[in-house]
């Protein structure tokens, strides 16, 4: 009427679960401990989930927690048991933001910073912002492959899928096999065929900026995309996107084995199963911020139990 229509109700597709869990998958469903002495002393295998380092506009105390998981990642901590679990890490997987977009930037593209000078500053807080960064990626580079994700602040394209970060970027490490420049959705299998998925964030975060949820978290919005078999429900109205014509590489056909999302303001972990079968079942993350929390996030691939780290 005059334009406008009445939403009555509405429904989501469902999860489209995949037929059941890679074999050597046994999911735990009852809350265990990461420092379980049993299970430091095993061959179990870890994967770490973490974003939002923000090189460039961090404090005195980020920044010794960031040194500090650098050389957790090294196997170099003051404490053995802690080096037993560091042993077990596999694989790091950053989710975007690993630098702060300086303050200057968007006047500095848009031309109204004319004076050479300012421009000069400009290009040195940047180029100082990355070597930071790779001075600390250089420490644990050799000791584990890293997933490297652009995020909404790194230098990357804004429109999804975000390409990866450009390897000249990394003049010291870009030439190291263990390094991954990876996109933005990032689909990889790893551990024996466990299937993952999962962004830097932007997806949620742009759900949250223009749905009225209650109380939403990153779990709720992340099993929200599942059941709307969707990542990136809000593109490309209000989250920008790249046109696709023939297909939408954004429609999760299958569930994948894990589905996380980055940049998260808090650490969230949950085990979605097909009811009455704990066979079929998605991993659920939400990896915090780093700068925020001090923490990171492990998964144990043998159960799919996910932990938070804290380095405060």
């Amino acid at each position: 009427m005059n334009g406008f229509f009445i939403v009555k109700d509405f429904c989501y597709a469902g999860i489209p679960f995949k037929a059941e869990l890679p074999r050597h998958v046994t999911p735990q469903l009852g809350p265990q401990s990461l420092f379980a002495p049993e299970r430091l002393n095993s061959k179990r295998e870890l994967i770490a989930f973490t974003s939002g380092f923000l090189f460039g506009a961090i404090n005195e105390q980020q920044e010794t927690a960031l040194w500090a998981l650098a050389h957790f990642l090294r196997g170099e901590h003051a404490d053995p048991t802690w080096n037993a679990l560091s042993a077990q890490v596999q694989r790091l997987v950053v989710c975007g933001d690993l630098v702060s977009e300086n303050k200057t930037t968007d006047k500095v593209e848009r031309g109204s910073y004319s004076a050479q000078a300012i421009n000069k500053n400009y290009y040195e807080e940047v180029a100082d912002t990355t070597d930071r960064l790779e001075d600390f990626m250089a420490l644990f580079i050799d000791s584990i492959d890293v997933d490297i994700m652009p995020g909404v602040q790194d230098f990357s394209n804004s429109f999804l899928p975000q390409q990866p970060l450009n390897s000249f970027m990394f003049p010291k490490i870009g030439d190291k096999s263990s390094l991954n420049l990876v996109t933005n959705p990032h689909k990889f299998e790893a551990f024996k065929g466990i299937e993952f998925l999962g962004t830097s964030g932007q997806n949620l975060r742009n759900i949250e900026a223009y749905c009225d949820l209650e109380a939403s978290t990153g779990l709720d919005l992340l099993k929200l995309t599942l059941d709307m078999r969707h990542l990136c429900p809000t593109a490309p109205d209000t989250l920008r996107t790249f046109p696709f014509r023939e297909n939408d590489p954004f429609v999760i056909e299958r569930a994948p084995d894990v589905y996380f999302a980055g940049n998260q303001d808090s650490f969230g972990a949950e085990l979605v199963t097909q009811t009455g079968n704990s066979r079929q079942g998605v991993q659920l993350i939400s990896v915090p911020t780093f700068a925020k929390t001090l923490s990171i996030v492990l998964m144990d691939t043998q159960t799919l139990e996910s932990f938070e780290l804290k380095f405060n």
